[in-house]
């Protein structure tokens, strides 16, 4: 008698699934702009959120490549001894802030610019090893610390012929990031907050639309969550499909224009490669969906269906 209850149970809880199932695609498919006009809102949000995450992504990785690159370069003057090379070099790393101190011979500054200059063999004639001079190549902990190196190395007047560093285009594109990120964040947030509204605006009209249908299920006992359920699916609904076809849009665009990508940024790798991080931003994104859209139908049915 138990296991028959039991059974009968399972049914019965199987059955009201597919009923909530059937009715939210009753209200779906029975207002189908108000439906078109929830999952473009959506995708509009999250195709205009996942590119400015991508912008956010691709400029953190600049900003990094930057930042892990020797950021002043000391040239050397000719007939330096190796012993004040390694003297420099110890004076260097006692400084604050240092990251790396790489010495760069004149055969291996020859063997860069090889490299660099392959494609064009008459530049390659015309330089040797001697008229190339040797380096020190400092990376540094933080920007921050750029100019107290520069200084220093100033002061060695007898040993360093000339200091560049990359402090302004660090400094801008640590600028251009903060500030992007900035404005990413609040942009999001008002597409959000947009979506938001949105959903709870067409999840009430649809509940007003169904006030006699939801009197009858009330008039026969049925529980508030009962007839919230379907409204709360279509949220769902209206969440995951509008999130979904915003990320396929972005991620469409950039594999079309993949190659033009990477081009542009060579020799830094922009785009990630692991199908692990891909994975987790697009199901990251489709979870976002989900919750707002489950949000916004909760409090469009928590206002307008009293328990």
């Amino acid at each position: 008698m138990t296991k028959k209850k039991e059974s009968m149970n399972k049914e019965t809880k199987i059955r009201t699934k597919l009923g909530n199932l059937s009715r939210t695609w009753q209200h779906i498919r029975r207002a189908p702009f108000q439906s078109f006009a929830a999952v473009l809102v959506m995708w509009l949000n999250y195709f205009m959120t996942s590119l400015l995450i991508a912008v956010i992504f691709v400029f953190g990785i600049l900003l990094n490549y930057f930042e892990s690159r020797p950021e002043v370069t000391a040239f050397l003057k000719d007939g330096v001894s190796s012993v004040q090379v390694d003297q420099l070099k110890e004076e260097i790393g006692n400084q604050e802030g240092i990251n790396e101190v790489r010495f760069v011979s004149k055969e291996e500054a020859l063997r860069i610019y090889q490299e660099d200059n392959e494609d064009n063999p008459l530049l390659l004639e015309m330089v040797s090893a001697d008229i190339l001079p040797a380096s020190l190549e400092i990376s540094a902990k933080s920007p921050e610390y750029l100019n107290s190196i520069a200084d220093f190395l100033e002061t060695k007047q007898d040993s360093v012929q000339e200091v560049i560093f990359q402090k302004e285009v660090v400094q801008k594109l640590s600028f251009w990031v903060k500030n992007i990120r900035n404005v990413g964040l609040v942009m999001v947030g008002v597409y959000g907050f947009v979506s938001l509204v949105v959903i709870m605006v067409i999840i009430g009209m649809k509940i007003g639309t169904h006030r006699d249908e939801i009197a009858a299920l009330r008039s026969i006992g049925a529980s508030g969550f009962y007839v919230q359920a379907p409204f709360l699916l279509e949220g769902l609904f209206y969440g995951f499909i509008g999130s979904l076809l915003g990320e396929l849009f972005v991620a469409g665009g950039i594999y079309y224009w993949r190659e033009q990508i990477l081009s542009f940024f060579a020799p830094i790798s922009v785009l990630p490669t692991e199908p692990q991080t891909l994975a987790l931003f697009l199901g990251g994104q489709i979870g976002v969906g989900l919750l707002l859209g489950l949000f916004a139908a909760w409090l469009a049915s928590r206002r307008y269906i009293k328990r």
